[in-house]
């Protein structure tokens, strides 16, 4: 195993245990390095947003869909930060722009919602 998977692999543990700012300082690293990837961000974004450092998490979440730009789960993430943020104008444009290049159940599902809660 490389020691980028090795890391990334311990990271996600760290996260999983709850041990955010642990998995943050790995996760930071990693994405300096070459070769990282769309999901390495997304998994950045993520703990971001669960230390509540939504600033960051947006950045991370957009790396992600720009490395990516059919990642649901990076396009999905950063339309959460956004929203939770209070740029809910934002929020919708990012759920605009990757309807526009691919389905996602997980934004049908929240249309769907907000419909009904109208």
């Amino acid at each position: 195993m490389s020691d980028t998977i090795h890391k990334f692999d311990e990271a996600l543990r760290l996260r999983d245990q709850g041990f955010l700012a642990e998995a943050r300082g790995i996760l930071s690293q990693l994405c300096k390095t070459a070769g990282v990837t769309a999901a390495m961000f997304a998994v950045l974004g993520d703990v971001l947003w669960e230390l509540d450092c939504l600033s960051d998490a947006i950045h991370a979440f957009r790396r992600a869909f720009e490395l990516s730009p059919r990642s649901d789960v990076a396009s999905f993430g950063l339309f959460h930060t956004l929203f939770q943020a209070g740029r809910n104008d934002d929020a919708f444009g990012e759920m605009r722009r990757f309807l526009s290049i691919a389905d996602s159940t997980e934004y049908e599902t929240l249309l769907s919602e907000i419909q009904s809660a109208k």
